[in-house]
């Protein structure tokens, strides 16, 4: 299944935010950026912390994780550039399928909070769920149960 097309399933479960459209297209670049043929979830929380907003990227600042740090963690600094294609990166790029599975975890954790959407938390939270961001967040020695427990805690103050 392409990129639209998986974008279409979720969306029959579940719409989905601008700002998580943001996120995979930076994502996509990422990838790009990297020679990679597919999108990886490590892609996806890059891109992440590359868009800079929402709940997910308020709850790895307060845990001090910065975007400088999350990118050292997860990219070998020397593979960020696709060298001499000159070539601008693709609107779309597959997705692995392990990032169409956390897409799958993200969509179910919007529904089981019943929410009418899927934000940036809801990714966050298919992260810890799935375990794809442990390797990153031991070396930032973050604990991902603090981190669900967080945007859990957001979530539930900002309905109240």
């Amino acid at each position: 299944m392409n990129q639209d097309g998986l974008i279409s399933a979720l969306e029959t479960k579940v719409p989905i935010t601008d700002r998580v459209r943001w996120i995979l297209r930076i994502a996509c670049v990422a990838a790009y950026r990297q020679n990679k043929t597919a999108t990886d979830p490590i892609h996806v929380l890059l891109g992440i912390g590359e868009e800079g907003g929402g709940i997910a990227v308020h709850v790895m600042n307060s845990l001090g994780v910065t975007l400088t740090n999350l990118r050292s963690a997860a990219l070998a600094p020397a593979s960020l550039c696709r060298p001499g294609s000159g070539q601008p990166p693709p609107l779309h790029m597959p997705f692995s399928d392990a990032t169409r599975e956390l897409l799958d975890r993200a969509a179910d954790e919007a529904i089981a909070l019943d929410h009418g959407f899927l934000g940036s938390e809801h990714l966050r939270l298919a992260f810890e769920q799935s375990g794809q961001a442990d390797p990153t967040f031991r070396e930032l020695e973050v604990d991902a149960r603090r981190v669900r427990k967080k945007v859990l805690s957001i979530i539930t103050n900002r309905l109240d």
